[in-house]
């Protein structure tokens, strides 16, 4: 073999490499479990309070990594289930806590990252068998809750099927087709930039919420710029609300100011169906 054969073999068996799965696991989301869906808490210490309110009585401290079932959120506020036999534990902050996530498993030694480029400083060094859970993704890079901290992996095939094995809401950003299909079997197809971006507004601001009695009974499947699809149970009264394929809650529009002193919330639901020409009233005559 010449010289130069060599060098183009050696080239190539690199870049392949570079494209080869690093062999990682990503473990999907668990989805509504017997009593709820899964969460973690993602800072150092989180404490359990009795009621919604940061002044009220602390029953227990959680820790980074620390696992528990959650039915819902109101508030900013999630109800905490630690044991399957007891009932609720109390509250906690939404904030510092994952609910639902997929999990990253490592295969091998793993660099994490400050922030999503190689050249960023390296803040930890993971050992095989660990597992983080995953928080979001964009592009090539899987974010990771780390010990009550959070980082950045380069793991291109990793980073896709994160984005099948879990709901987040931060991935409907940018929405480039919506297909429904209502509850008497028509279908509706949005594909105006301008409406697609109002309803990329409502479904990103989205948060958990409890089950719902809303008839759950359209079928939206939303296009996202990065080549995936997410399909949703749409409520079709007056919540505006929608259920994740593995059962979970959310409620949409939060970034819709309300006034505290009316339930303005069949507003957003109705913004929701406007965006296709209907009204959710047009499904029960």
């Amino acid at each position: 073999m010449t010289k130069r054969l060599m060098i183009l073999f050696l080239m190539t068996a690199l870049l392949t490499a570079r494209m080869l799965p690093a062999g990682a696991e990503v473990i999907p989301a668990s989805g509504a479990g017997q009593i709820g869906a899964e969460a973690v808490v993602l800072c150092q210490s989180l404490t359990v309070r009795e009621s919604q309110s940061t002044t009220a009585r602390a029953v227990r401290t959680l820790r980074a990594g620390d696992r528990f079932a959650t039915q819902g959120c109101s508030d900013g506020w999630l109800d905490c289930f630690l044991s399957e036999t007891g009932g609720r534990t109390g509250w906690v902050k939404a904030d510092y806590v994952a609910v639902d996530p997929a999990w990253y498993k490592t295969d091998a030694a793993t660099a994490v990252r400050a922030w999503n480029d190689e050249g960023a400083y390296q803040v930890a060094l993971l050992d095989r068998g660990e597992t983080f859970p995953i928080l979001k993704t964009e592009g090539e890079w899987i974010l990771i809750g780390l010990r009550g901290a959070a980082g950045w992996i380069h793991d291109a095939q990793g980073a896709a099927q994160a984005r099948d094995a879990a709901f987040y809401p931060a991935s409907l950003a940018y929405i480039t087709r919506a297909d429904l299909t209502a509850p008497d079997g028509t279908s509706h197809s949005l594909t105006d930039p301008a409406a697609l971006s109002q309803l990329s507004d409502l479904m990103f601001h989205s948060h958990m919420s409890f089950p719902s009695k809303c008839p759950f009974d359209a079928k939206l499947t939303l296009t996202l710029a990065s080549g995936g699809t997410v399909t949703l149970d749409m409520a079709t009264d007056s919540c505006h609300a929608f259920r994740t394929a593995s059962g979970v809650y959310y409620e949409y529009g939060d970034n819709i100011p309300r006034d505290p002193q009316e339930d303005s919330s069949a507003g957003i639901g109705e913004a929701f169906w406007a965006l296709f020409g209907l009204k959710s009233e047009d499904f029960y005559k």
